[in-house]
Order: structure tokens, then sequence, then C-alpha cells
């Protein structure tokens, strides 16, 4: 009789431990799955993609996280700006704002966008839209700060910037310019828009940069 009293007793025992053991694995793998971390979604910026300034910053299951790929183009773009094509526009919409007449900075065509006073060797794209300084300053773009949209060089040396004016965000402008190396400034010798520039496009650029476009402190 006590011989079976104590098989009982050591069943009952490692039935016990068996079943404390599946508890114990439950409660490890609720603990395992607890402790997984959420990966942030992807967002990183394709050409075929839209950003606007509410993707800069998502919040994620209480994790807040940084769209890296558009700080760093950010940061990239407010490095262009340093350099002395984007220093030579700037100074040259300053210059009229103060005195509305030609200054070192401008050619007569850019000045006045007569087909007289074109420089030679200077050809405008097909179907293009001109403009002059006197007409973005009557039409008043030249009252705020721009951002840039694209730079492109020629096989000559000459290099076409494409702006947006921040306050004014209907047109984007390129001023075709080439360097005057006796005075280091760029000079502009036109300004236009190209035919891709259309309404379309624009709109395009206006969602792409909006970033950029509402951050007064980026504008040049």
């Amino acid at each position: 009789m006590k011989k079976y009293l104590l098989i009982m007793l050591l069943i009952i025992i490692s039935s016990c431990q068996v079943q404390d053991e599946k508890i114990y694995s439950i409660n490890k793998d609720k603990q395992d799955i607890s402790t997984i971390q959420i990966k942030p979604k992807d967002t990183t910026i394709n050409e075929g993609s839209v950003k606007t300034g509410e993707n800069f910053i998502d919040t994620i299951e209480n994790k807040t996280v940084i769209d890296t790929a558009l700080l760093n183009r950010k940061i990239v773009t407010r490095a262009t700006y340093q350099a002395n094509h984007i220093n030579s526009l700037r100074k040259a919409i300053d210059l009229y704002n103060s005195n509305q007449s030609l200054n070192m900075f401008l050619t007569k065509f850019a000045f006045d966008g007569q087909e007289a006073s074109k420089p030679i060797n200077f050809n405008l794209e097909p179907n293009s839209i001109t403009y002059s300084f006197n007409q973005l300053y009557n039409e008043g773009y030249l009252s705020g700060k721009f951002i840039l949209v694209n730079l492109s060089e020629e096989k000559d040396g000459k290099i076409n910037v494409d702006i947006m004016f921040q306050h004014k965000q209907d047109k984007i402008f390129r001023f075709a310019m080439s360097y005057d190396k006796k005075r280091d400034i760029f000079v502009i010798n036109a300004v236009f828009i190209p035919k891709k520039y259309d309404e379309q496009t624009v709109k395009f650029y206006r969602r792409l940069y909006s970033i950029y476009l509402n951050d007064d402190n980026f504008g040049v």
C-alpha cells in the first residue's frame, strides 16, 4: 500500500513539473513577442513620389521617425546655395530692388528682355517664354526669397539655374548665366521659362519642394 501511494505521489509531482514548464514556455513566448520592436515604415524617396512637409517627421507607435533621405537632400541643397552662381543671382536681385537699373550681374537683355539687346552667341530654348528683370519686378516676383529647383551646366561652361519664388509659386524661372573670371561673378544673360515647366510640372515641383518653399529660413 505504501509503495502504491509513493508511486502515485511521484506521478503527481512529475505532472506538476510538466505543467509548470508549459506555463513558463507560454509566458516566455509572450514576453519575446512583446519585446519585438516595430520597424518604422520605409520613407525612402524615389523620383516618382512626392513628399510633403507632413511626411518629414512621422510618429509610429510613439516612436519619432525622421525621413533621413529628405534631411540629407535638404543639407545638400543648402550647401549648393553657398555656390557663386546662387550668390550672384541673389546680389543681382538685391541690387535691382534698390536701384531698378542695370547692374554688373545683368546683361541688357536680362534687364529689359528686348530682342535687340540679346547677347551674341546666346540662343534661347525653342518655345520658351522670355522674361526680364523689369517684368519680374513689375509682377512682384523679386520682392521675396527663392529656392533652387534644378541646376544644369552646358558644355561651354554656362550655368542654368532654375528657381521658384517662395511667395509666388506659380512659375519656375530659368536664369542662364556665364562666368566672368575677372570679377569672379556669374552674369545673367537671360531670364525665361522653358517649355517643360508647364502648369502641371510646376504643381509637381511645388508639392515636391513644399518643405523648402514653406521654410523662410531656407530660401535665399
